[in-house]
């Protein structure tokens, strides 16, 4: 049974699916590194992720008339920012003694971070461009430069996207990795970063498999906005996180904001086009920067919500929260506890509830058996 201190700081989707036989399969340093990886590798499927990696490949497909060396530096660029930001990872969890995506437990971080995927989709379905100074004037050499920092960012954005989407075998290894001191952990992080970035780096790598890849076309207009839908949905996954974490007030005024974030990016894209003058390019981006710093003053905050009942009845099983009753007291006792060690943000642990707990057999079984049904 874990003590009150886990409940605050451990991280539900390294307990939720670690089975039974989670604790062996980690008890290898050298074995969780494959699994590190092998999961890493997984996480590109996800859907947080699949959005990020697929616009990687879109590029590619893109510069598919670049040399190859080019290519290949824009994938060791994606590379480095996984994993730079894998290694920030481990520094701030070995810091802060925090756990894996910790960073979902803080309101505004998920606000801002919604925000972020909100505009990008935007920016897919042609709202908006982010025209890079000078971009046309430069030589090659410097134009593919901010090329190279396109792909670093890109590698970022891919980890943060990844962190709520816990993909198959990472979560005995996220368990281990606590479990480690900071170097043993950093290196297994930066393990789930090597095969994060792992197929995009192969097919930069490899110039043969490029060809296998579809030619330049219209087809990357209509893709780029299939990824933009992806990507709102990414955001929608967000907002459902956000609903749980503030109160009503707070999140209907956070739905505010992101109609004035809309208009802002909108009078971005629309007054800041090449064809502009520079007058009316900076006064675009004024209106919109005002407009985006004046939504978020008037209508984001961070109000907490209302506090929750100490029971609640979910599929027929009645649920104890964590923080109101001893399950350590009850458990010496003689009752049989239950915990379910979720967040909002854990898809792992929704599939678990979805497929195994909150289910009619589950309830009979709790009722058959008085089991003491607690949610961390």
């Amino acid at each position: 049974l874990p003590g009150r201190p886990a409940a605050s700081g451990a991280d539900p989707c390294a307990e939720s699916g670690t089975g039974s036989d989670g604790g062996g399969m980690a008890t290898s340093f050298l074995l969780a590194l494959a699994f590190a990886f092998l999961g890493g590798l997984i996480l590109n499927a996800m859907p947080c992720v699949l959005p990020v990696l697929s616009l990687k490949v879109m590029g590619v497909v893109e510069q598919s008339k670049e040399e190859p060396k080019v290519i290949w530096r824009h994938g060791l660029a994606y590379f480095a920012g996984v994993e730079v930001s894998f290694l920030v990872f481990a520094i701030v969890l070995a810091a802060l003694h925090e756990t894996w995506a910790f960073q979902f437990r803080d309101p505004m971080f998920v606000a801002i971070f919604t925000a972020i995927i909100f505009a990008f989709g935007l920016s897919l379905f042609g709202v908006f461009e982010i025209a890079l100074p000078g971009a046309g004037r430069l030589d090659a050499a410097v134009a593919g430069s901010h090329g190279y920092m396109s792909s670093f960012y890109y590698g970022i954005f891919a980890v943060l996207l990844g962190t709520p989407c816990t993909a198959p075998f990472l979560s005995p290894v996220l368990a281990y990795a606590a479990t480690q001191p900071p170097f043993e952990m950093a290196v297994l992080l930066l393990a789930v970063g090597a095969g994060l970035a792992f197929p995009f780096l192969v097919i930069a790598r490899f110039p043969q498999w490029r060809r296998l890849l579809p030619k330049p076309g219209p087809w990357l207009t209509t893709f780029k906005q299939v990824m933009g839908f992806l990507l709102v949905g990414t955001a929608v996954f967000m907002l459902s996180i956000l609903s749980e974490q503030v109160s009503r007030a707070a999140f209907v005024g956070y739905l505010v904001f992101l109609s004035v974030l809309s208009l802002a990016l909108w009078v971005y894209g629309h007054w800041t086009g090449p064809t502009r003058g520079t007058r009316a390019r900076l006064i675009g981006s004024a209106v919109a920067v005002g407009l985006t710093v004046f939504g978020a003053m008037t209508f984001v905050s961070s109000e907490p919500p209302e506090p929750t009942p100490g029971t609640r009845v979910i599929d027929g099983i009645t649920w104890h929260d964590f923080d109101t009753i001893d399950v350590e007291a009850k458990a010496a006792e003689g009752e049989l506890v239950f915990i379910d060690f979720t967040a909002s943000w854990c898809t792992t642990c929704k599939v678990n509830e979805a497929t195994a707990i909150h289910t009619d057999s589950s309830s009979a079984l709790f009722a058959k058996l008085g089991v003491l049904a607690v949610k961390a």
